[in-house]
C-alpha cells in the first residue's frame, strides 16, 4: 500500500479522532448518523453535527482520500485472488483447474447472462416469408 501524502497526515493531524474515526465508519458504507453514532457522538446531535462537519472542504478531502483508498484495497484483493486462481488452473488437477476458471469468469462477469437482440431479426425474417408468400400467389 502506498504511503500517505504528506497533504493528507497534515488534515489527519487537523480533525479530532471522533471526526477521523465518523470519516472512516461513512467510508466503510455507514450512513452520516449511524457513522456518528458508533464514532461517539450522541444519538441526538449525531445527524447534525455530521452534517456540518462535512461541509468542511478539509473533511471531504479526508473523506474521499478514505473512499479512495479503500477502492485501492479491494482493487488489490481482487488482483491477488486472480493471480491465485491463475495458478491453480495452470498448476492444479483438472477439476481444480476447471473450478479456478469457473472462478475466475465469475469475477471477471465472462460468463454473464448476454442479451440478445432477436426482434431485428424476427421482422426480417417474417419480411421474407411475407414476400416469399405473396409471390407464390
Amino acid at each position: 500500500m502506498s504511503k500517505i501524502p504528506k497533504s493528507i497526515e497534515a488534515l489527519l493531524k487537523s480533525v479530532t479522532p471522533k471526526q477521523r474515526k465518523t470519516l472512516q465508519f461513512i467510508a466503510d458504507g455507514m450512513n452520516h448518523k449511524e457513522a456518528g453514532i458508533k464514532a461517539g457522538y450522541t444519538e441526538t446531535t449525531a445527524a447534525v453535527t455530521v452534517c456540518r462537519m462535512l461541509k468542511n472542504d478539509n473533511i471531504q478531502r479526508l473523506l474521499r482520500y478514505f473512499q479512495n483508498r479503500d477502492i485501492e484495497k479491494l482493487a488489490m484483493n481482487r488482483a491477488l485472488k486472480r493471480g491465485r486462481l491463475y495458478v491453480i488452473a495452470m498448476t492444479g488437477g483438472d477439476t481444480d483447474a476447471l473450478r479456478a476458471i469457473d472462478l475466475d469468469n465469475k469475477m471477471t462477469g465472462e460468463n454473464a447472462p448476454q442479451k440478445v437482440n432477436i426482434q431485428s431479426n424476427l421482422d426480417e425474417l417474417l419480411a421474407r416469408v411475407r414476400e416469399h408468400n405473396s409471390r407464390k400467389k
